[in-house]
C-alpha cells in the first residue's frame, strides 16, 4: 500500500501544473489575497521560472504590500475594470481593489512566451487620476 501511495505521489508531482489563463490567475490571486494578504504574492509567481532570480524584489513587494494593507483596512472585493492586449502574447489587467479606508489600483501583466501565461511583476498604488482622465472624467 505504501508503494502505491508513493507511486501516486510521484505521478502527481511529475505532472505539469495546469496552465491557467490570466483571468484565472487574477481570480486565484485575490482568493489568496482575501485570506492571506501579502502571502498571495508568492503563489502568484509560481508559473514564472525566472522570478526566483529576483527573490529580493518579490520579498520587497510583499513587505510593502503588508504595510499598505495595514493602512487601508480589510479587503472588500475586487473588480477588473480594463483588459488590454498588445498582440497575442502580452496582456494587462487593471483591477480596482476595495478596502475599508480606500481602494487600491492593481495592474497585472501576463506574458505567454509559448503555451503558458506567465505572471510578470505587478504594480499597485492608490492613484486613480490617470484612469479618470482616460475615461473622459466623470460618470453621468
Amino acid at each position: 500500500m505504501l508503494r502505491f501511495v508513493l507511486f501516486l505521489l510521484a505521478v502527481v508531482l511529475a505532472m505539469p501544473a495546469q496552465a491557467q489563463s490570466p483571468e484565472e490567475q487574477v481570480q486565484r490571486f485575490f482568493e489568496l489575497y482575501a485570506a492571506e494578504g501579502e502571502a498571495s504574492v508568492d503563489s502568484f509567481f509560481t508559473n514564472n521560472p525566472y522570478i526566483e532570480k529576483n527573490r529580493e524584489g518579490v520579498d520587497g513587494l510583499k513587505a510593502q504590500l503588508r504595510d499598505v494593507l495595514g493602512l487601508v483596512g480589510p479587503f472588500r472585493g475586487y473588480e477588473v475594470v480594463a483588459i488590454r492586449a498588445l498582440g497575442e502574447r502580452l496582456v494587462n489587467y487593471l483591477v480596482v481593489v476595495g478596502h475599508d479606508r480606500q481602494p487600491l489600483r492593481f495592474a497585472f501583466t501576463f506574458y505567454r512566451p509559448q503555451d503558458v501565461w506567465q505572471a510578470q511583476p505587478f504594480r499597485y498604488n492608490d492613484d486613480f487620476t490617470g484612469d479618470f482622465e482616460q475615461t473622459g472624467g466623470y460618470a453621468p
